[in-house]
């Protein structure tokens, strides 16, 4: 009789370990492809030879490539909330006001220093893919959660419309990170040098300040 195959290969934690860490493979391949060469590079047979391993596991592991697209998506959502979340806890805001704000700066540096995340918000204004579809998706329910998750330290519904302020700041934000990146500039304000991106998050402070009405901008312990 034939004895019973017990080595470490075969049993499920190794097998569980593998499959884990060929998901990761595609995951890495798919977003250093994005990186590297861009959305019309990301493709099945791309993807998987950039991972080192067969295309078959991908639809397999993931359920098919639409499935694998939006997991890409929430990988890139996942890192923009990360990015989001550790510049606003360096600064603490305990106002509504400041939050608005901290979001503001973050969100301009975040687009300045991420160069994917910055070609996201380039891709989603082309719309130069069918594809682009399910990483947008997934990078607006992250702002959306986002927004959710801070609601509390925000000004009350029935006096400030937050979902429509936030909406204005990350389209303004995003565009110009768009014509920065295409042009320099923007309607003739320059957007190269750190002292154009002060500009402008000086301007949005401004902004912020005068737009939240009075009452809704106490602070969180006061609440």
């Amino acid at each position: 009789m034939a004895a019973l195959d017990t080595s470490p290969t075969s049993t499920p934690e190794v097998q569980r370990r593998n499959r884990g860490e060929t998901e990761r493979a595609f995951v890495d391949a798919g977003l250093l492809l994005l990186e590297k060469e861009g959305l019309m590079a990301l493709g099945v047979n791309a993807v998987a030879r950039a991972a080192g391993h067969d295309k078959q596991l991908l639809y397999r592991y993931f359920g098919g490539w639409d499935d694998y697209l939006s997991l890409l998506g929430r990988e890139l959502a996942n890192r923009f909330t990360s990015a989001l979340d550790a510049r606003l806890s360096s600064g603490n805001p305990k106002s509504a006001t400041g939050l608005l704000r901290s979001f503001a700066h973050a969100l301009i540096d975040i687009y300045r220093t991420d160069p994917l995340l910055q070609q996201l918000v380039i891709w989603e204004l082309q719309q130069s893919a069918a594809h682009v579809t399910p990483l947008i998706d997934a990078r607006s329910a992250a702002f959306r959660s986002w927004i959710e998750r801070h609601r509390e330290t925000l000004p009350p519904r029935e006096s400030f419309d937050l979902p429509a302020f936030s909406a204005l700041i990350i389209a303004a934000i995003s565009h110009l990170s768009f014509a920065a990146g295409a042009n320099g500039a923007y309607a003739g304000l320059p957007l190269a040098s750190d002292d154009d991106w002060e500009r402008l998050a000086t301007t949005i402070d401004l902004v912020v300040t005068r737009t939240i009405p009075a009452g809704a901008d106490q602070s969180v312990s006061e609440k």
